[in-house]
């Protein structure tokens, strides 16, 4: 969005999420199950030089 003819201001946002999950590598009888999320906003501000 341009604020005037030489500034523009930008909101950007991004998730990012996943799952990992497996068994314990010592042989015991451990299952393990993660779920990884992630939200960001990013506030951004471009002044434009002739």
């Amino acid at each position: 969005m341009f604020v005037s003819n030489n500034v523009d201001f930008e909101i950007t946002g991004h998730y990012q999420g996943g799952k990992l999950s497996g068994d314990s590598e010592y042989g015991e009888d451990y299952y393990y199950e993660i779920e990884l999320s992630n939200i960001d906003v990013l506030f951004g501000i471009m002044i434009y030089l002739k």
